[in-house]
């Protein structure tokens, strides 16, 4: 389980150092709510349809949050170009 809150990977971020030191911390909390894989680039994700796609670590954020949400954070003038 995890979170679209939270770009995709964030745990790549951090090669080398421990964010979680401190369990508290936002980082932390991050990592552990991240979608993450060790597929370059991306992660793999299945929709609630039983579809299986490929997600790009640079997908657009507002995009990727509203994966995980019914209510659109894209504004109306977007989505109708």
């Amino acid at each position: 389980m995890g979170s679209t809150g939270v770009p995709i990977n964030y745990d790549s971020r951090f090669r080398g150092s421990n964010p979680c030191e401190n369990t508290r911390s936002p980082d932390c909390q991050r990592v552990q709510l991240a979608f993450s894989s060790d597929h370059p680039g991306g992660a793999q994700g299945v929709l609630c349809d039983g579809s299986v796609r490929f997600f790009q670590d640079d997908v657009d954020l507002i995009v990727w949050r509203d994966y995980g949400t019914r209510a659109s954070q894209v504004p109306a003038t977007v989505i109708s170009r």
